[in-house]
């Protein structure tokens, strides 16, 4: 007899593993590298060189991934905040447990090969203010987001020469199925058909701001290098050459710069469509979407 809190779906499973990711990276910090932030979290300060004797060593820990993987569940399922609490896991949310552990040992597996790189932020916030000109007058919004991992790589993503590398990576882990295609050209991210949802367009509506916002950031990018909008779908992530760089027909995108003006242009123009009074909410002709959209029984 299983309460709806203990479930754990696809969100909550997404969320632990996030977090499970985030405090395995955090435990290679000192307490100096760390702050809290406004709801207490820990954030790092500084960015962590990582290197493949760290993960070797963090590997051969066999508990550690295991305890990171029972506090994310804690937290994120069973809600609970005291360190020596002990849940009872029932039979699925065993197998859930399990699959994350392994997805963890299959994220540092990917990073080994990748060391030595720089984790610059952790669940990092990213936002910018941005002006429409609409039809009522001019709207600032601000857009952003969550960015599950920020780190640098060497410009051809081979691992880096000790230094500060080249390119820095804005990382959103994916636990589901990766998509088998993918936008030849920007104009497809904001197009209405159905092939934008088989290209899984919206993932480059998430990616893409997030790495201009980071391109042009002070903080999070002093040296101005480079930024590449990444997904990270670990079930796909097993291949040596695996690389989590978005797509844009057969290139990666390695300066997300390059797309930036058209970028911001197509949003804004979305933007300016959603606050014009005089075009009516309907319900789209792509029926393909209603498949999978929350919504659908409020519209039918």
């Amino acid at each position: 007899d299983e309460i709806d809190e203990d479930e754990v779906d696809n969100r909550v499973f997404g969320n632990i593993f996030h977090r499970s990711a985030e405090l395995f990276y955090q435990h290679f910090a000192s307490p100096d590298d760390l702050e809290p932030d406004h709801k207490g979290n820990l954030k790092l300060k500084h960015s962590l060189r990582i290197t493949q004797d760290d993960l070797d060593r963090a590997l051969k820990d066999k508990l550690l991934i295991d305890r990171i993987v029972e506090q994310a569940f804690r937290e994120e399922l069973f809600k609970v905040e005291k360190q020596d609490y002990r849940p009872k896991y029932n039979g699925l949310q065993l197998i859930n447990r399990e699959v994350i552990i392994g997805y963890l040992r299959q994220l540092v597996g990917i990073d080994r090969r990748l060391a030595p790189f720089y984790i610059l932020g952790l669940e990092q916030m990213a936002t910018t203010l941005i002006e429409v000109q609409t039809r009522s007058g001019e709207k600032k919004m601000r857009i952003g987001g969550m960015i599950d991992r920020l780190d640098a790589v060497a410009a051809n993503g081979n691992p880096g020469k000790g230094n500060l590398a080249e390119r820095i990576r804005v990382i959103d882990y994916k636990t589901g199925h990766a998509p088998t295609m993918h936008p030849a050209k920007l104009e497809e991210v904001f197009g209405e058909d159905g092939n934008s949802l088989k290209r899984h367009s919206d993932y480059y509506l998430q990616s893409m701001p997030y790495s201009i916002i980071v391109s042009h950031s002070g903080q999070l990018n002093p040296s101005h290098d480079p930024v590449s909008p990444g997904l990270l779908f670990i079930q796909k992530a097993g291949a040596d050459d695996y690389d989590p760089t978005l797509l844009m027909g057969r290139e990666p995108i390695e300066d997300v710069t390059e797309y930036e003006e058209e970028f911001w242009a197509s949003l804004k123009r979305v933007l300016n469509e959603i606050f014009d009074k005089r075009v009516p909410f309907s319900a789209t002709s792509e029926r393909t979407r209603c498949a999978t959209c929350p919504y659908a029984a409020l519209c039918h």
